[in-house]
């Protein structure tokens, strides 16, 4: 009954607080002044002689960056405008801030602003550094893709390449997602694995919360950090994780600090994409307790797995971007095989040079793994080209594909509990006997 209450309280709570921005949102006059504080958190991009920068529900257009750097924190005033270039959908900026004047302030060394500046401005060095140790050492566009599938950087891949990614549903690939967030997690498990837990924890936390702000600090880089936050909390409370619990309170908590978050389709995609593996956890075990823990059930688990986030998140594609193509399942099947090594490699090599060490024959493998990709990606392209594409649905054909897809893998899910439960009870029962 509890949880019940605590449910509907979130639900209102992040209800009240959506419809606040929302009146906010629309509320904003064309030509009305407004001032705000930013703490620039990642590098402003060039676009059109102008430099973009989004925070919160605003395009930021600022006329030259020549004093801002990452950790800066700005006092920027400007005139609001409707954004409506090349926005196809309700899941893009509505707003832009064309900024007249910004003053860099000087925080207090005692304030808060001062510290996370501090730290920002650390962890954007070490991204840069980073990116010169990829950039000189692997040729384009590989450098570019082991940077996108490591910290998220994908816009200075070549257009054709994201093109060709987008068409077979690999974008994920080459933004930073909570997958890229449970990898690096158990590789500061495996390292921090002989420190006091109390410690392992602290370090693994301290370690993720960096890595997420190199990473840019998106929707979805922010709901896997709070996911694994609170799953270390657990560990260290010697509570019961829930991961589909976890989620949703997460989740809620995020709505309520940013509500425009319902409408960014990352945030989105890896709400769903999060609840419908959490959702087959269970169908994967019995799969494990029944054909036992073998590679046949990881390729079958794979394969389940793809197929179903594929699914069920392919209304939430279409919506976006207009088109989807079931090609990208097994694209997503076969790309795994190879991302979870290249991203090891690449973790481990980062690794060796803040310590000095020499990591150039590691550069033969994962050159060769981020071709086999490359290759990957332009074979299923190809087929998606001349395949079958779904395209143009309408919105009620995509509520109901949605619906569905969802129904039939939560009713998969309650069976999966409900043969567990009785698989434990015959287990508990052999032993008495």
């Amino acid at each position: 009954m509890r949880y019940i209450i605590f449910t509907v309280l979130l639900a209102l709570v992040v209800i009240t607080r959506i419809l606040q921005q929302y009146r906010y949102t629309e509320g904003l006059r064309n030509g009305q002044v407004v001032e705000k504080t930013l703490l620039i958190y990642s590098k402003p991009a060039n676009f059109r002689k102008t430099y973009v920068y989004y925070s919160d529900i605003f395009r930021v257009e600022l006329p030259d960056v020549d004093q801002i750097s990452v950790g800066s924190v700005v006092l920027v005033k400007g005139i609001v405008s409707r954004y409506d270039q090349d926005v196809p959908n309700i899941f893009m900026y509505k707003k832009r801030l064309i900024v007249q004047s910004y003053v860099v302030l000087k925080p207090s060394r005692y304030s808060g602003y001062y510290v996370i500046s501090l730290f920002i401005s650390f962890l954007s060095k070490t991204r840069e550094k980073i990116r010169l140790f990829f950039g000189s050492s692997l040729a384009y566009p590989q450098n570019e893709l082991v940077l996108g599938i490591l910290l998220g950087s994908a816009s200075s891949l070549p257009v054709s390449l994201t093109k060709q990614l987008r068409k077979v549903g690999l974008t994920h690939i080459v933004s930073a997602s909570g997958y890229n967030i449970s990898v690096f997690l158990q590789v500061f498990e495996r390292i921090f694995q002989h420190f006091p837990r109390a410690v392992q924890v602290f370090l693994s936390l301290l370690l993720v919360c960096a890595y997420s702000i190199m990473a840019g600090l998106s929707p979805s880089i922010v709901r896997a950090t709070g996911m694994t936050m609170q799953r270390l909390f657990s560990i260290t409370s010697g509570k019961q994780y829930n991961s589909l619990w976890s989620l949703y309170v997460v989740s809620c908590t995020l709505l309520t600090l940013r509500p425009y978050y319902i409408v960014d389709a990352g945030f989105l995609l890896s709400f769903f994409a999060t609840g419908c593996l959490s959702l087959l956890h269970p169908i994967e075990q019995y799969a494990k307790v029944r054909l036992g823990d073998s590679l046949f059930t990881g390729l079958i688990n794979l394969f389940i797995t793809c197929s179903c986030i594929s699914i069920s998140t392919a209304p939430i594609i279409l919506a976006i971007s207009g088109e989807f193509s079931p090609y990208g399942i097994a694209a997503n099947i076969f790309s795994l095989w190879i991302i979870n090594p290249i991203l090891w490699l690449s973790l481990t090599m980062t690794w060796l040079v803040f310590f000095n060490v020499q990591a150039k024959l590691l550069f033969v493998p994962l050159a060769e793994l981020l071709d086999l990709f490359l290759k990957l990606v332009r074979f299923f392209s190809s087929i998606a080209e001349r395949g079958f594409v779904f395209k143009n649905v309408s919105f009620r054909h995509l509520l109901i594909w949605f619906l569905l897809s969802y129904s039939l893998i939560f009713s998969a899910y309650l069976c999966a509990k409900k043969l567990l439960r009785s698989q434990k009870m015959k287990i508990l029962a052999v032993g008495i006997s």
